[in-house]
Parts: C-alpha cells; sequence; structure tokens
C-alpha cells in the first residue's frame, strides 16, 4: 500500500461526502476519466471532478525529506458545474447556486481528512461557459482547488 493512496484519500471520498450533502440532493456527481470532461445533457444537472491536466506533484520527496514517510504531495482538482436549462435567467440562477455552494463545501471542508493528513487549499472558479439553441441551453462553471496530502511525523 502506498503511503499516499490518492484514490482512497481523495477521489473515492469525494463522491460519497458530496452526494451525502443535502445541497447537492438531485445532482450527480461523478469522477470523470475522460479525455473531454464534457457531461451530456441528459444527465444534467451534475457535477464532475477530475485531476487537472498540470496532473500531481511531490512537493517533498527526495534529497529535501529525511525519510520517504516524510512528505507533501498536491493533487489539483477541478470541478465541473453543469446545469441544462430552456430561461436564460434560471440557468443562471441554478448555476450561480450549485457553484456558490460547492465553493462553500470546499471552505467548510479544508480539513477534509484530518486523521490521514488530507487538506483542501482555496479554490477558485477559473472558466464559466454557455452554449445553446433554441432546444435549450447549458451553462458550465469550473472551480479548480488543490488537495494537499501530508505524511510523516505526527500524522
Amino acid at each position: 500500500m502506498p503511503t499516499m493512496n490518492v484514490y482512497s484519500l481523495v477521489i473515492v471520498p469525494i463522491a460519497e461526502r458530496l452526494k451525502s450533502d443535502s445541497r447537492f440532493a438531485g445532482v450527480n456527481v461523478f469522477y470523470d476519466r475522460s479525455e473531454e470532461k464534457i457531461v451530456p445533457h441528459a444527465v444534467m444537472p451534475a457535477i464532475n471532478y477530475f485531476i487537472m491536466p498540470s496532473g500531481a506533484e511531490d512537493l517533498t520527496r527526495g534529497s529535501r525529506t529525511g525519510t520517504f514517510q516524510d512528505r507533501r504531495f498536491r493533487l489539483p482538482v477541478g470541478f465541473g458545474i453543469w446545469m441544462f436549462g430552456g430561461q436564460p435567467d434560471k440557468l443562471d440562477e441554478a448555476l450561480w447556486e450549485t457553484s456558490g455552494d460547492l465553493r462553500d463545501w470546499l471552505s467548510e471542508n479544508t480539513d477534509f481528512d484530518r486523521t490521514n493528513g488530507v487538506v483542501i487549499l482555496a479554490p477558485r472558479v477559473v472558466q464559466i461557459d454557455y452554449a445553446g439553441d433554441e432546444n435549450g441551453m447549458f451553462g458550465s462553471q469550473m472551480i479548480r482547488c488543490d488537495f494537499e496530502l501530508f505524511s510523516g511525523s505526527g500524522i
């Protein structure tokens, strides 16, 4: 078992915790392994989350650490919020409410897993997009935040 198992410490718990939060009732939440990171309108409203293309960074491994057990690992995670609707004002309301709830959730969970040394750094909205036609319109926002995993003395 690796010292920092990203899958069991971060990827799985994100979906479990978001799905159990009443603010996200009725929103499909899933880890997105696809290259496109685009959600079809049939499954909206949705939050897909994924590892950002910049990838993870092992910050304190090697010559700067006392042991392989004394490490800090940063994992950039993107959250896509996806809504579909026929009225632009209702679409905006739902999109901004859900992204606000997600930013609140990320801020409330900065100590994501204190026992295993997992924290969430400040979230930020990095992208907003709209598209559509006479049959409806979809909107999306992407929020990015970094998860940091710590391993070493006292954890």
